[in-house]
C-alpha cells in the first residue's frame, strides 16, 4: 500500500506569466441563435501591433451594454522534478496592463477562468485612464487543470463610444510541493 501524498504550500515561489496584448479576443454580442447583432461589426475597429491590441469604436446598445475581452494563458498545472517530486502550481494573482484611448468607457470586471469554470473575479472596478501595472491578488490561491482565460468586461455609456489598448495580462503562479507522508507504525494491542 502506497503512502498518502500531502501538499505543502510554498509561498516563497512566485512566477509571473505574462501574455502580450496581441492575443486579445473580443466577444461580439449575439442573439440566442448565435447571430451577431446587426451593425456591431461595421463599427468595431481592432488593430493588432507591437504595442498590443487596440479596440476602438465600441458602441454599446441597450441590450448589450458591455463587451468581454479574453486573454488565453498557457500555463502548466503540475511539474515533475528529476527526482520524481510533483510540484502543483496555483493561480495567486492577476495582472493587467492597459490604457483607455477615449474619455468614456471603463474596465468593470476582471475574472480568471479554468476552462469554463470561473475561479475568481474582481467586480465594480470602474478603471479608466492608464493602468500600466494593475495587480489583483486572489483572496485564496486557486488550483487549475484546464486552459486559463483572463476576461476583462468593458462598459461604455449608452450613446457614447470607447477605445482601449491592451498591452498585456498575466497570472502569478505559486507552488505546492507534494511530499510522501509515512503513516505511523501500527500499534499492537493485547
Amino acid at each position: 500500500m502506497g503512502s498518502p501524498l500531502q501538499g505543502i504550500l510554498d509561498r516563497s515561489f512566485h512566477h509571473e506569466l505574462l501574455v502580450h496584448g496581441i492575443v486579445a479576443q473580443i466577444t461580439i454580442p449575439s442573439d440566442p441563435n448565435g447571430a451577431v447583432t446587426p451593425g456591431l461589426l461595421s463599427t468595431l475597429f481592432v488593430h493588432r501591433g507591437v504595442d498590443g491590441t487596440k479596440i476602438t469604436n465600441i458602441f454599446p446598445s441597450p441590450q448589450y451594454p458591455t463587451y468581454e475581452i479574453h486573454f488565453p494563458i498557457i500555463a502548466p498545472s503540475i511539474f515533475t522534478a528529476d527526482n520524481g517530486t510533483r510540484i502543483s502550481l496555483y493561480v495567486g494573482a492577476i495582472s493587467v496592463n492597459f490604457n483607455m484611448l477615449t474619455n468614456t468607457g471603463s474596465v468593470e470586471k476582471v475574472a480568471v477562468f479554468d476552462g469554463s469554470k470561473e475561479l475568481d473575479s474582481f467586480s465594480n472596478l470602474g478603471w479608466t485612464g492608464n493602468h500600466p501595472n494593475e495587480n489583483l491578488k486572489l483572496p485564496t490561491i486557486k488550483a487549475f487543470s484546464h486552459g486559463l482565460d483572463i476576461v476583462l468586461t468593458l462598459a461604455t455609456p449608452i450613446g457614447a463610444y470607447s477605445g482601449f489598448e491592451f498591452r498585456s495580462v498575466g497570472i502569478t503562479l505559486v507552488k505546492s510541493t507534494w511530499i510522501v507522508v509515512e503513516p505511523d507504525p501500527p500499534v499492537l494491542v493485547r
